[in-house]
């Protein structure tokens, strides 16, 4: 049997239904918002990663995602990496404003 799911290579980009991109907005927002509130503590901050994450999901459809995985799995796992991302960033600049040399933060140092 030859199906697009078998052919779906392990990493592709989210097969995300721009048709309800409001209704999905709608009906998840709440949940991601709390995801990345939880990370990065500040909610400006958590406003414009969720405005990304929705942009990058449903304008430049720029997520990818392990094969199975369902749209709000591939938006979650988005905002969770894009939520580190910025904690990790915000770190950096907090020791480089305090005099603390301004090295990367290592990957692993990052909580979960």
């Amino acid at each position: 049997m030859n199906t697009s799911v078998e052919n779906k290579p392990i990493n592709s980009r989210c097969d995300l239904d721009l048709s309800h991109s409001m209704e999905f907005y709608e009906k998840y927002a709440g949940a991601i918002y709390g995801m990345i509130i939880r990370a990065v503590e500040d909610e400006i901050i958590a406003e414009n990663i969720l405005v990304k994450v929705f942009k990058n999901a449903f304008v430049d459809r720029n997520i990818e995602t392990p094969k199975l995985n369902s749209e709000f799995t591939c938006i979650s796992n988005h905002a969770r990496k894009k939520s580190k991302e910025t904690v990790r960033a915000i770190k950096i600049f907090k020791a480089c404003n305090e005099g603390r040399e301004c090295l990367p933060i290592p990957k692993q140092g990052m909580p979960v």
